[in-house]
């Protein structure tokens, strides 16, 4: 028997770009493959219902999420607002941040994730500081439960 995997796919996904769309859709083709229909995928996206419209994938339970895009823009793409909630999330100390729900629903996720996939794209350089700090928070999330 396989082992069933809960996977989270992070990308600059939904800008939308048909090349950013194109490396995840390779990237759910790939895990397909290894894990057949024992996954489950989470989808960090820009737009979860623009995600949703394109990724779907027979016997495979695909969740987009644009949780942690929503807290780019309720920091209004400003980079020290999201360098402190980083550094908030990185601290050892319990992170109380403005929005709590998000917040919520993202440490649940990550609890529950066994892997943290970074897909890329063409969106993921010093160019777009934004997506620089998407992963950066996901990442410290990731390493606050693993």
């Amino acid at each position: 028997m396989e082992v069933y995997k809960r996977i989270a796919l992070l990308g600059a996904i939904a800008n939308p770009n048909i090349g950013d769309e194109a490396i995840l859709l390779s990237n759910i083709q790939m895990i397909k493959k290894m894990y057949h229909e024992n996954c489950k995928l989470y989808v960090f996206t820009k737009d979860s219902s623009y995600t949703a419209l394109y990724s779907s994938e027979p016997n495979i339970q695909i969740i987009p999420i644009d949780y942690l895009h929503r807290l780019t823009v309720n920091c209004n793409y400003n980079t020290d607002k999201l360098s402190q909630i980083y550094i908030n999330i990185s601290s050892d100390s319990n992170y109380e941040l403005q929005d709590s729900l998000i917040f919520d629903s993202l440490h649940s996720i990550f609890k529950e994730i066994d892997i943290l996939h970074i897909v890329g794209g063409g969106y993921i350089n010093s160019i777009w500081p934004d997506m620089l700090y998407e992963i950066a928070i996901a990442v410290a999330f990731a390493k606050k439960v693993f």
